[in-house]
């Protein structure tokens, strides 16, 4: 499952848009696409904040208020390939803007063969480099019968509960089968164990309270910090910085 986001004010144009790049996917991968459409720059922005995942976005920039929403887009996924969408009167000063770092660029009127060819081309480029994260970068879990890659930037932690393996992302959770200490192994070095039941990502720690036996995360979540992995964990900590970055915290 690829997450893929399309903005544009044209219902038709994302119908197109939808329908090619189902024809592009096929041909490449074995995954389908999960497509995420708007046409309201306000709703866009509202459920921007609430998305965890992207790999593909199609976006169209006329205005400054959509160069904008390109940017906030590529800000807050580093990762995700972009394809822009524009007028032939709009000034390639708008959307040649070296922080959107977009891949491809069709403009209006879009004529279905033409638009094809460039998302042909969009989708090699963006394949290549999703494939290239795939190695060492991602896990892959299983989401209503398909499969799903979550980048390990993106988890804030691991959790057992109710037989099964939770990752949290900033505002969903996904369910594993597996055991805690197989996960850990796989793990990269960014990953610790604080719990029986958690495995954190350092890079999300803010605060430790060892007297609280708490570990405060970003995104204001709180998990425990058990006494049998308070050692390893202090032991990372010098001077208040842990090995991959700074971050507060209490002793006791």
């Amino acid at each position: 499952m690829i997450p893929m986001l399309i903005y544009n004010t044209k219902q038709k144009e994302i119908n197109m848009l939808q329908k090619l790049s189902k024809d592009m996917i096929a041909f490449t991968e074995d995954e389908s696409l999960h497509f995420m459409t708007f046409t309201q720059p306000k709703e866009l922005v509202k459920e921007i904040k609430k998305l965890d995942l992207l790999d593909i976005a199609i976006i169209e920039v006329t205005n400054i208020e959509e160069a904008k929403l390109a940017d906030v887009i590529r800000k807050r996924f580093p990762k995700v390939e972009i394809m822009l969408v524009s007028n032939a009167t709009v000034s390639p000063m708008l959307y040649l803007n070296p922080n959107i770092k977009a891949a491809s660029l069709a403009v209006r009127p879009l004529a279905e063969i033409q638009t094809k060819e460039i998302m042909r081309n969009f989708f090699q480029l963006s394949n290549r480099k999703i494939q290239k994260l795939n190695d060492d970068a991602v896990i892959w879990i299983e989401v209503q019968g398909e499969k799903l890659r979550v980048p390990y930037d993106k988890i804030i932690y691991f959790e057992a509960k109710n037989k099964r393996i939770y990752l949290r992302l900033q505002s969903v959770e996904y369910g594993m089968y597996g055991t805690m200490d197989k996960l850990l192994e796989k793990l990269p070095d960014q990953f610790i164990r604080c719990h029986r039941g958690f495995i954190v990502n350092k890079d999300y720690i803010h605060k430790v309270i060892f007297s609280e036996n708490t570990i405060m995360l970003q995104e204001h979540m709180m998990i425990p910090l058990s006494r049998s992995y308070k050692t390893e964990l202090k032991g990372m900590i010098k001077h208040g910085k842990s090995n991959d970055g700074e971050f507060l915290f209490e002793t006791g």
